[in-house]
């Protein structure tokens, strides 16, 4: 830790993993020192690559790493199942469980969840309108991306007569 730049005391270093290990389980502290728990680590992408997926979509060790997860998580079982709830209602787009799925999670105590559900309602009749609506705006933000892209490649390379052409020809 040195080598990084750490310039604290080794009793200051032996204070904080203390604090860290005592917002442990018990039983996950103990399995750390048995080695079991190492199947659990997990990167950001891949835990939310496995909240987000369908269960019928895991293989059976993701099955298990994520079983073993809300065994010692159980806040995360919970989040588990608000997230399959609202992949359910934007992929079938129903969206008159929308509102009920808001009123149950707007007042949790996951606060990441709580907050995506404040911050839902106050755009509520657009999402709505989208989930309803079989109309997009995809088509023009494509071609304005596509724009944007030409316009950063001419960057100081010529004036506005050569770009008007390079986009009216692409």
């Amino acid at each position: 830790m040195l080598g990084l730049g750490f310039t604290g005391a080794s009793s200051s270093t032996r204070t904080k993993v203390q604090m860290i290990k005592e917002k442990f389980p018990p039983t996950a502290v103990s399995d750390l020192k048995q080695g079991t728990l190492r199947r659990l680590v997990a990167s950001n992408f891949q835990l939310r690559s496995l909240l987000w997926r369908k269960p019928l979509s895991l293989t059976i060790n993701e099955h298990e790493i994520l079983q073993q997860l809300f065994h010692h998580y159980p806040l995360l079982s919970e989040l588990y199942s608000a997230i399959q709830y609202f992949r359910d209602i934007v992929t079938y787009n129903h969206a008159w469980k929308l509102n009920q799925w808001l009123d149950k999670y707007k007042n949790h105590e996951i606060k990441p969840l709580k907050n995506f559900c404040i911050r839902m309602k106050r755009d509520q009749e657009s999402v709505y309108n989208a989930l309803i609506h079989p109309y997009t705006n995809a088509v023009c933000e494509g071609n304005v991306n596509r724009l944007k892209m030409i316009k950063r490649q001419m960057y100081g390379r010529a004036h506005f007569d050569l770009l008007r052409i390079k986009i009216l020809h692409s």
